[in-house]
């Protein structure tokens, strides 16, 4: 999903901190070249200066860049996050036109604001693992787009 999105972003939670996995989300991000949306618990996980930090969006938290990167992405990749009220506003308007993917630790938060199209229950750190494992795996092979 991710791979075949046009315009997809990251959004990291507390998950990540928590997790100790804010150096694996950020190569991740740099394997894929996917811009990073950070809640507010997920504040930290990249750099503000970094490339692809997108900025944040919601209603206590809103950059308008970052909620104009939101607002173009055709791809929601959820990681470590609740896609609370306070960072999705209305639903509908999140939702709309876009994928979903949502892995955290927690089952309860898997379909708890919106229904994701993937759901996956796991560590954000022993998933970011894997993500980028396979993220170096699909660039060796020439499988991902160039940065």
């Amino acid at each position: 999903m991710l791979i075949q999105a046009e315009r997809p972003v990251i959004v990291a939670g507390g998950g990540v901190i928590n997790a100790d996995a804010a150096a694996l989300l950020q190569q991740f991000a740099e394997l894929t070249s996917v811009p990073v949306i950070p809640t507010l618990m997920g504040w930290g996980c990249i750099p503000d200066d970094h490339e692809l930090m997108a900025g944040m969006v919601g209603l206590q938290t809103a950059h308008r860049y970052g909620n104009a990167t939101l607002l173009a992405s055709d791809m929601v990749f959820g990681i470590g996050n609740r896609f609370a009220n306070r960072h999705t506003g209305s639903v509908e308007k999140y939702t709309e036109g876009r994928k979903i993917v949502h892995i955290d630790i927690e089952p309860t938060q898997i379909g708890r604001v919106l229904c994701p199209d993937l759901g996956i229950v796991s560590d954000a750190k022993a998933a970011l693992t894997l993500l980028v494992e396979v993220a170096q795996e699909m660039q060796k092979a020439g499988r991902l787009p160039c940065p």
